[in-house]
């Protein structure tokens, strides 16, 4: 599935970082998975990044996903390694 496919919402857990809190350094995106979260009874799938720099993690809304696409691909398994 390619990110176009489906993007994040606002699913907060405590292993999850805003993107606002990683806007002022570089990070390397460690890996990227397709994920299932639950809200108001229903189950979505969305797009979380890892980075090698933090254990955070990043669930992909439309705007920062669609940024991350837009510089790199489509194509979500060739994201890792690049920057953000």
């Amino acid at each position: 599935m390619s990110f176009t496919e489906t993007y994040g919402g606002d699913f907060l857990s405590p292993e999850l970082v805003k993107f606002e809190k990683l806007a002022n350094k570089p990070v390397t995106i460690g890996g990227v998975v397709l994920q299932d979260f639950e809200k108001n009874g229903r189950t979505w799938k969305r797009f979380v990044l890892s980075f090698t720099e933090t254990q955070k993690n990043l669930l992909l809304n439309k705007k920062n996903g669609s940024a991350i696409a837009d510089a790199y691909g489509d194509d979500e398994s060739q994201w890792a390694g690049r920057k953000v």
